[in-house]
């Protein structure tokens, strides 16, 4: 890294889909300059989720080129120049091929860092998305599908901070440095509630408090979070409850719409919310 002043630094990213372009998104208000490379067909996620995309994306220089061409992987070059950290999401033998493996790059470019996305860390070259990584960490129900892209998203995040501590390392070592983050071991993160036992069915986050739960109202959902003794008390006395129960919840519940719920919580400060459906 060149300079310790964020305005001056400049990152080229050559990683599509999710994971990057949201953790460079999260960097941009810092005023870091971003160019982002893809191949000439563009970025798979702007054919997917265009708007999105484009939120993503915004503020970033996009230059297609394509790196199998021996122009178009000269004006790369150029570029890495005076680049501070490469970032990307290729699998390690896609760089050996392009020559921008860390041995490669280290050796032509010192002063620059690299920041490789990988699927799994014990194995980066098996193919792989957002559902092996949950499928692998136990976090599917199938067949359900599930809302959101976890792993790309937490791993996001975990390629923010990765790319900030190696700007800054870089910065105080006058060289350029190698990181990795892997995936499959953000959805590791998210299957710890699974694993340390909050979350399976014996435990207070997966069903077993009943001040925890999703309950029928008269035209959808609610999500009732009464896990401390102050909102238990304040559902024991509004529904005239000696003990909480399920049954006892499930009950007075299906009596309201949700919004009702939802308003009746928030004047008796319980912890509810309305699930739109």
């Amino acid at each position: 890294m060149k300079s310790k002043n964020l305005q001056d630094l400049h990152l080229i990213t050559l990683a599509n889909n999710l994971p990057g372009p949201l953790a460079l998104q999260s960097l941009m208000p810092l005023g870091i300059k971003v160019t982002k490379v893809e191949p000439p067909w563009g970025d798979p996620l702007n054919t997917h989720c265009s708007q999105w995309y484009r939120e993503i994306t915004s503020g970033q220089a996009i230059l297609q080129l394509n790196l199998k061409e021996q122009g178009d992987k000269r004006r790369l070059e150029v570029l890495l120049e005076d680049a501070d950290l490469l970032l990307s999401s290729f699998r390690p033998s896609a760089l050996v091929s392009l020559g921008l493996d860390w041995t490669s790059l280290h050796g032509k470019y010192p002063h620059l860092s690299l920041v490789e996305i990988v699927g799994f860390s014990e194995d980066p070259e098996f193919p792989s998305h957002d559902l092996n990584y949950m499928a692998r960490a136990g976090l599917l129900s199938p067949p359900t599908l599930p809302l959101s892209t976890f792993a790309d998203i937490l791993g996001s995040a975990q390629v923010a901070t990765t790319i900030l501590a190696c700007l800054w390392q870089s910065g105080e070592a006058g060289t350029g440095l190698h990181r990795q983050v892997s995936l499959g071991d953000a959805a590791k993160t998210f299957a710890r509630p699974l694993v340390e036992g909050p979350t399976q069915k014996s435990g207070p986050l997966g069903g077993a408090h009943p001040g925890y739960g999703i309950y029928a109202t008269q035209d959808g959902w609610i999500a009732l979070a009464a896990l401390e003794p102050e909102f238990i008390e304040t559902l024991k006395t509004e529904f005239n409850l000696k003990k909480l129960s399920q049954s006892a919840l499930a009950e007075n519940f299906a009596s309201r719409a949700s919004q009702d719920w939802e308003a009746w919580a928030q004047a008796k400060d319980i912890p509810l919310a309305a699930i739109p459906s």
